[in-house]
């Protein structure tokens, strides 16, 4: 069940919250349960989180190891007579009967099974399957499979969007047939000569437009531009609307996921789908325009204007020569003859000079500085450099996503992009990495020991298990390992390890960015990377913002007829509480609770609350964790998110 209220007073108490104190939350006092199980109830009767893995033996016409494949949120495997489908955010498989001949697309959080005239589409967000039957196969439009959260099926003048989020088919009659279909990750336009529609994979609405002829048209990540030298019209996904700056003779100079940028005589034009509104920078005559994904930077001499997408705003800063500008998705920096300072999408402002022309490294989200004597990392949710505790010989630096570490002879001090801080962690002798510069999660091999070291909670977990570099995958931010007959999950959206024992012998593991397999000769064992309480936004651990003015989406996958409170913190923690689990956010910086509803009978609660626009929760990291009771009154803690907000 998918809330679209915008619950108001849920907006106006957080923005309110968090300019006052600890508890000036509406509603009277946080009622968290107490953290020793109370008199009179039994330990047995207090409820446990949903497993991370799911498992189920193989069928009797299984094809083998290369007919099953993770993607996203998405697990596949498919025989001649059925499509199994499994969520990682229900944890549940779904048989789907279907012909030899049909036809599989994965995406990231959909799947597509085209079947004769029926296209079938399941959601992984619902767990659920909507199938569209027509006269004659449809034609479809898709962006590339592994970043794309929405399809088009075009038939005549009709055309239907499936959005990953929604998990329905929505139509949309035409004025006429053979329309102009395009589609990128979360927003399709479809143009019929007379009216241009958008549409986003998060509402799947089609909002109307008219037409622009000769307009072209751009389309990337979260947004859609139409412009001609005399017009621009941008569409956000994030707020599903569209918006219109007129130019004197403007020219694209760039489109990227997270804006579009333009030249108007001297003016530099910015469109941002997060706040689905232009800007414009007055720019000295010949400056010019570095771009990355979601931040960009003009510059001319020792002149230089950064742009961040999620404020979309530029911040200008004259620098002490020519600077060296290095752009990555969501950071930059400048390096002049003085030193270096960084910019990030959260902050839209330069941080402090970092002094000496130091050599530079960047990733999507992270900066960072090393010579023989000192290192720095950058974290762009602070918009501060943190010295390194060491530096120089014997030491090795590995750079990730939004993790910076150095190892040397004792073991690893790690740097969170998040937190702004060294966390140290003691490991023996010939210690074996995983992870990559693509990925969030650091991953070392310690004898019988694993270590992660975990961004979001600034904290190293171990287990204990036996050694797993023999077996293992790591894909952005999920690890799966295999030991000894147990499989092993961790991830950056759960923050736990679970183990999971196995039967028969390894076939194959695999890990993606939000789940992954590990299959032996008698059973497929699928791992959710999501806990049962999941939001859309994956940034920093990964790309897709949360802007504010647009809503966030809460999905808790629990026991129909559950009840669900939600408790909002500015500052996470991690403390066992009773029988209920572990608490993930801090007592004392719990600024709201919300009774969330009922779990529908589908198992998943989606609500939507609306993130107003004030200043006070530009950057916050809000951390969210709901308690939930199910049917009969065992209530137990779910696991926490913390999105950015921008």
């Amino acid at each position: 069940m998918f809330f679209s209220a915008t619950r108001g007073a849920f907006a106006a108490a957080l923005a309110t919250s968090c300019l006052l104190g600890a508890h000036a939350f509406a509603g009277g006092a946080v009622q968290l349960p107490p953290a020793t199980p109370q008199a009179g109830v039994p330990l047995g009767a207090f409820g446990a989180e949903r497993p991370q893995w799911s498992s189920m033996p193989l069928p009797g016409d299984f094809q083998g190891v290369g007919t099953v494949s993770t993607l996203g949120t998405s697990f596949v495997m498919q025989t001649p007579s059925t499509v199994w489908l499994w969520s990682a955010v229900t944890g549940e498989f779904t048989a789907l009967p279907a012909s030899p001949s049909a036809f599989v697309t994965q995406f990231n959080a959909f799947v597509l099974i085209e079947d004769g005239n029926t296209v079938h589409g399941y959601s992984t967000r619902t767990g659920q399957v909507d199938s569209l039957t027509l006269g004659a196969p449809p034609t479809l439009h898709h962006a590339s499979t592994s970043s794309c959260w929405m399809a088009v099926a075009e038939l005549g003048t009709d055309v239907w969007v499936f959005g990953a989020f929604d998990g329905q088919w929505r139509h949309q009659a035409l004025a006429a047939p053979a329309p102009s279909v395009s589609v990128t990750q979360t927003a399709a336009v479809v143009d019929d000569g007379t009216t241009m529609y958008g549409v986003s994979t998060y509402f799947g609405d089609w909002v109307p437009t008219p037409s622009m002829p000769g307009a072209t048209l751009d389309l990337q990540g979260d947004l859609a531009v139409a412009y001609t030298s005399t017009e621009v019209r941008g569409f956000s996904a994030h707020t599903s609307t569209w918006s219109t700056q007129a130019l004197a003779n403007g020219v694209n100079l760039t489109t990227q996921r997270g804006y579009a940028m333009f030249q108007d005589g001297d003016d530099l034009v910015a469109y941002s789908p997060c706040t689905a509104s232009f800007t414009t920078l007055n720019a000295p005559a010949g400056a010019t325009f570095d771009a990355g994904r979601y931040v960009g930077a003009a510059s001319l001499g020792s002149e230089v204007w950064g742009y961040s997408s999620g404020r979309n705003t530029f911040a200008h800063r004259t620098c002490a020569s020519a600077p060296l500008i290095e752009l990555d998705d969501e950071v930059l920096l400048v390096q002049d003859s003085a030193g270096t300072v960084g910019f990030s999408v959260v902050t839209g402002a330069f941080s402090a000079l970092v002094p000496g022309a130091l050599p530079t490294t960047h990733t999507d989200c992270m900066l960072f500085l090393e010579d023989a004597n000192e290192a720095w990392a950058y974290s762009p949710m602070q918009g501060t450099w943190s010295a390194a505790p060491i530096a120089g010989a014997g030491t090795i630096s590995h750079v990730f996503r939004d993790v910076a570490v150095l190892q040397d002879a004792t073991g690893c001090y790690a740097f969170s992009g998040r937190t702004g801080a060294w966390v140290y962690q003691a490991m023996g002798a010939g210690v074996q990495i995983g992870g990559s510069s693509s990925s969030d999660l650091f991953v070392a091999f310690d004898g019988a020991l694993t270590h992660v070291f975990d961004p979001v909670l600034g904290r190293w977990a171990t287990t204990a298990g036996g050694n797993q570099a023999a077996n293992f995958d790591v894909w952005r931010l999920t690890f799966v390992g295999y030991v000894g007959g147990t499989a092993y999950g961790y991830s950056l959206f759960d923050n736990e390890w679970s183990p999971m024992q196995t039967q028969g012998a390894l076939q194959a593991l695999d890990a993606n960015s939000s789940c992954g397999f590990v299959q032996t000769d008698t059973h497929v064992y699928a791992y959710s990377a999501l806990g049962s309480l999941s939001t859309l936004a994956r940034f920093p651990e990964f790309s897709r913002l949360q802007p504010l003015g647009a809503p966030l989406r809460l999905v808790q996958a629990a026991p129909p007829g559950s009840t669900v409170r939600a408790f909002f913190a500015t500052e996470g923690d991690v403390l066992p509480w009773g029988p209920f689990g572990t608490l993930y956010v801090d007592p004392t910086k719990i600024r709201r609770e919300l009774g969330l509803g009922t779990v529908p009978a589908s198992g998943v609660l989606d609500v939507s609350l609306h993130l107003p626009d004030a200043a006070s929760l530009h950057g916050l990291q809000l951390h969210v964790q709901c308690l939930v009771t199910p049917p009969g009154g065992a209530p137990y803690l779910t696991n926490a998110i913390v999105p950015v907000l921008l």
